[in-house]
């Protein structure tokens, strides 16, 4: 095998992340969907303030469109 591929089926962030391919987009109808991403801070976190902002920023509009440019859709 040479590792080439004529058609990928995978996470459309993961697509756009390598160069020389063209998304055509999503699975049409039923076959396509949609995986929930979350975040949460540990109980015990030793930087919760650091990791409080961060959650916080994820809210953000810059976050938004740059997870948007990188293939992801706010739920």
């Amino acid at each position: 095998m040479t590792g080439e591929a004529e058609v990928a089926i995978q996470q459309i962030p993961e697509l756009m992340a390598v160069s020389g391919i063209e998304l055509v987009g999503p699975l049409p109808g039923d076959l396509h969907r949609y995986i929930t991403l979350t975040a949460a801070i540990f109980t015990d976190a030793t930087q919760r303030k650091a990791a409080r902002a961060f959650v916080d920023f994820l809210t953000t509009p810059d976050a938004l469109r740059s997870m948007k440019a990188h293939g992801m859709e706010r739920a």
